[in-house]
């Protein structure tokens, strides 16, 4: 099944100081599981598995902030921050395992790939989001879903 992209936020001018400012923050928040997800060896889980690169962390923890911004901006809403977990093929993995929902983003290593999104209500199996969208592009959906979960819906 093709699915089609999402329509994505634009993260202005003025707001980029508090996408900085998150960065900062989750930067020195992971920074021991950070370490530990570099020094993996190739090979750590699966033949498959490669090594994870600096940059493919931070690509990550700034696709976060720029989620984390939206939804602050838009909603009023403070994301809770997810567990990281290295990902299939060098790629990091963001989960978030709350209350009312589960979430999962895959940022691939390769920047030309898509993100994937996964996300689920835990109250409502029927109601779950799954978005392809290129690295960056905060989807509009992505932050409906993610304010309704927060509020409980």
């Amino acid at each position: 099944m093709k699915r089609k992209l999402e329509k994505s936020f634009e993260i202005k001018r003025k707001d980029w100081r508090g996408v900085k400012t998150i960065f900062n923050d989750l930067e020195k928040n992971y920074k021991i599981r950070i370490r530990k997800i570099l020094d993996l060896e190739k090979g750590w889980d699966l033949p498959s598995s490669g090594i994870y690169k600096a940059e493919t962390i931070k690509i990550s923890l700034l696709y976060l902030s720029k989620i984390i911004q939206s939804l602050k901006k838009e909603f009023n809403k403070k994301l809770p921050y997810p567990m990281i977990f290295p990902g299939g093929s060098g790629g990091i993995e963001l989960e978030w395992s709350e209350q009312n929902f589960v979430l999962q983003v895959s940022i691939p290593k390769n920047t030309k790939e898509f993100t994937g999104i996964y996300g689920v209500n835990k109250m409502d199996k029927d109601d779950e989001i799954l978005i392809d969208c290129r690295l960056f592009e905060v989807s509009e959906n992505l932050i409906v879903w993610l304010n309704r979960m927060l509020r409980g819906d």
